[in-house]
This record gives structure tokens, C-alpha cells and sequence, in this order.
């Protein structure tokens, strides 16, 4: 399928910003199975979900070997922000998987930082004494922040690097532009294509391998959600029983995590500082201030709340010394 590009000659870049997003909305919905490769913790639910490090992604593999799908299968291939945490070699390695999976004229979109662009702001800000945390960012556009050793950046690319890479391989370039998608590090955006006909040499996988399309992993990643909320449930229930003592129980707390709190256990009262929440209702339990528990005869206050925990645990011992109170460690 073909599609009309943006025209990047009239419009500002706001607007070219919108019509690559709505592009590639298109593209997506027009392949029947799409990977996002290296997508780390940025789920995109129209695609197979790739990575090396996330245990929540869809398929956990390495993006320079996409072993498990097999030859001309795949419509699409999505990688953002990616590619420079790869060494050149293992972009070498990348980039043939990526034909290879890939069906003739099947679509490769690629996002990474734009090196010319990310090298001019270094020249303009390298003796910027006076935003030397703007400067260190910098270097960090460049070098990756480096929490672990998949956020380290081995290579850099600018436009007609990586175009010119793409043409090795057997990619028609349909479509680039500098600066998307919007974010602090200057980037560029490749739109490539793969040609019905490819000289590359491809070592072509095992015939036993199944390719499941987008909707299965789809479908999986629903369930896996839901089995992860129930197992994080009945760890809430273990952990609350455990911990309880005898008499009524109170959540504190009206927020997401109330909601699973108290889906795991029995309650009679939810606790809240906001007085417009007080007199109505949530999840079916009464919202009381905390001057109000002694009403419900509560013994025991489960904080839902994992960030706030301690300040809610003092505020709650500053007027009730002898109250139970369960502060989740999970």
C-alpha cells in the first residue's frame, strides 16, 4: 500500500508534526503484523511489542536477532529512539534481521537522535557556565543517560548516514524529516521501504519457527495483564491478613491503588483528607475523615499509598497511637 507524505516545504512544524503522527497512525493499521522493536517501556498496542530488557514487552529478544519470525512475515518495523543503543556492528546485525523478517515493500520507520543537529547544540552550549545542567543534558543526548547498559548510546546518525545504510541493505527511502518527533533531543525520522527484489545475502531461519500475528500477541498482552493484577492481588489479600488484627478494617486513600485494596479484601470505611469527598461514596464504601473512625469502630487502616506512605503513617500515629496500621511491603 502506498500513502501521500507530508508536504515539509509550506507548513510549520507543529503542523508536519501532526500529519507524521496521523502517517503512521496509517501505516499501522494497514499491517496486518508490525514490530516495535527496542520498544522498552513504550507500549504500542497496535504492534508486537520487542524487547531485550522490559519483561512486560510482548516478545523478549535482542533487536539485532528477531529469531522466531520468519522470513518476509512481518509489514512493518518500528524502532524509536533505539538504534543508537546499538554498536555499529550490532547495527549491521540489525538491520539484515530487519530485511530479512521484513515482506517486499514492507514499511521500516525509524526515530533517533539527529547527530548534526545535537552536535550544533553542544558547539553552542559547551562553555554555558551559567546552565551547566542544560550542558551535562547535553552530553547525555549524545552519550545516553546510562541507568543500565541498555540506555548507553554506541553509534549516532544523521540523515544521510542512515539512509545510505538503509540503500545497502535494499530499502527504497520514501520519506525523512528533522525535527520528529518533538522532544528535547533534536531527531530525525526515516521512512523506508523495502524493494520487492533484495541482493542481500540472508541466513534464513528455522522452518519450525511459528509466526503468530499482531491480534495473538495482542490478545496474550491482555491476558498476561490480568494475570498480573490477580497474582498482585492475592499478594494485597496474603499480606493484609497477615498483618491485621482483630476488628474492622479502613483503606486510606481514594486513588488507583484503593481500587485493588479493596477488590482484595473486606473493608467497612475508606479514609480521606478532601472534606468534599466526605458523605459520599467509593467503591461502594462510605469516605470518612480520619476523626471518624472510632464511629466504624476501625482497628486496622491499610495506607494506599506507596510514595506517601510514612507522612500518612505519622499522621495517622500523631491521633491514634493504638490503631493497626498496614503500610504495603510487597
Amino acid at each position: 500500500m502506498n500513502f501521500t507524505y507530508p508536504d515539509t516545504s509550506k507548513k510549520n512544524n507543529e503542523i508536519i508534526n501532526q500529519e507524521i503522527d496521523e502517517l503512521i497512525s496509517d501505516i499501522r493499521k494497514s499491517a496486518e503484523t508490525g514490530l516495535h522493536v527496542g520498544c522498552g517501556y513504550n507500549i504500542i498496542p497496535e504492534l508486537i511489542n520487542c524487547d531485550r530488557y522490559n519483561q512486560s514487552a510482548d516478545v523478549h529478544l535482542d533487536a539485532s536477532d528477531l529469531n522466531g519470525f520468519s522470513d518476509s512475515s512481518v509489514d512493518l518495523i518500528e524502532n524509536h529512539h533505539m538504534i543508537e543503543h546499538l554498536s555499529f556492528n550490532e547495527v549491521e546485525k540489525a538491520l539484515t534481521e530487519w530485511t530479512r523478517v521484513l515482506k517486499p515493500e514492507g514499511y521500516l520507520i525509524t526515530t533517533c537522535p539527529d547527530l548534526n543537529k545535537t552536535a550544533k547544540l553542544w558547539i553552542e552550549h559547551q562553555d554555558d557556565e551559567k546552565n551547566t545542567d542544560f550542558r551535562d543534558y547535553i552530553l547525555k543526548m549524545i552519550f545516553g543517560s546510562q541507568e543500565h547498559d541498555g540506555m548507553f548510546h554506541k553509534s549516532g546518525f544523521n540523515i544521510n548516514i542512515l539512509s545510505n545504510m538503509l540503500v545497502n541493505k535494499g530499502f527504497n527511502i520514501e520519506f525523512t524529516y528533522s525535527p520528529y518527533p518533538d522532544r528535547t533531543t533534536p531527531s530525525m525520522l526515516i521512512i523506508a521501504k523495502k524493494q520487492k527484489v533484495t541482493q542481500n545475502s540472508i541466513t534464513k531461519n528455522n522452518e519450525n519457527n511459528t509466526v503468530h500475528s499482531t491480534e495473538y500477541y495482542r490478545n496474550k498482552r491482555i491476558s498476561d495483564y490480568v494475570k498480573s493484577y490477580s497474582q498482585f492481588k492475592s499478594k494485597i489479600a496474603e499480606y493484609i491478613e497477615q498483618n491485621s488484627q482483630d476488628g474492622s478494617s479502613a483503606v486510606y486513600g481514594t486513588g488507583d491503588l484503593s481500587e485493588i485494596i479493596i477488590s482484595s479484601s473486606s473493608f467497612d470505611a475508606v479514609i480521606d483528607r478532601d472534606e468534599s469527598k466526605w458523605n459520599t461514596d467509593f467503591c461502594g464504601l462510605p469516605i470518612i475523615p480520619l476523626n471518624d473512625i472510632d464511629k466504624f469502630n476501625i482497628k486496622n487502616i491499610v495506607i494506599a499509598s506507596i510514595a506517601h506512605k510514612k507522612d500518612i503513617k505519622k499522621r495517622i500515629k500523631n491521633e491514634y497511637k493504638d490503631i493497626n496500621i498496614i503500610a504495603l511491603d510487597l
